[in-house]
């Protein structure tokens, strides 16, 4: 046999045992950690932000408190009644998330179901703080990376696809700015 084929063909047996290994013990995916809920930016995830995903959203800026507001492009010409907003306080290096939707409805606050396999999870946020703002939003990008289906209460229905895409889009951009997701 040919020393070079030889080689060869020890060099493709290693390649391929190294990633039937990577796919077995490679990384998994990275659930959000809500014991430490931390609103702070690294000043790489924010230029990250800026200079990469912003272009996806509109940018409003508070003129009092000058803080950046970004809201997701393609969830606002959904105009399903939730609305997403990334506020980025610049001057503190933090940035929170905020569910914005009809005042009528939020009276009984808003409320997810998510459904795998018979099993049924109500994922409700009923406080307007920012600390409950952000549990809701890990909990609901934990159900909607997940494989089952996710309804929303107040229209006894199931979420739209599209709805699905532009809700995970906006909360993974807001994780991977707090440094939750890489």
């Amino acid at each position: 046999m040919n020393p070079l084929l030889k080689i060869f063909s020890y060099w493709l047996l290693s390649v391929i045992a190294l990633v039937v290994l990577f796919s077995f013990f490679g990384p998994k995916t990275k659930s959000i950690d809500i014991k430490r809920v931390d609103f702070i930016t690294t000043s790489s995830s924010s230029l990250y932000f800026k200079n990469l995903r912003s272009f996806y959203y509109h940018l409003e800026e508070d003129s009092s408190s000058r803080y950046h507001i970004y809201k997701l492009k393609r969830l606002e010409e959904l105009n399903n009644g939730i609305s997403l907003s990334i506020i980025h306080n610049w001057l503190l290096s933090e940035s929170y998330i905020i569910f914005d939707f009809d005042t009528i409805e939020f009276k009984n606050g808003l409320k997810f179901f998510y459904e795998e396999e018979g099993f049924i999870e109500e994922v409700s946020l009923k406080d307007i703080d920012s600390y409950s703002q952000y549990l809701f939003a890990a909990k609901l990008l934990e159900c909607i990376t997940s494989k089952g289906e996710l309804y929303i209460r107040r229209k006894g229905e199931r979420v739209s696809p599209n709805l699905k895409k532009a809700l995970k889009t906006s909360l993974k951009d807001y994780f991977r700015l707090v440094g939750k997701l890489h």
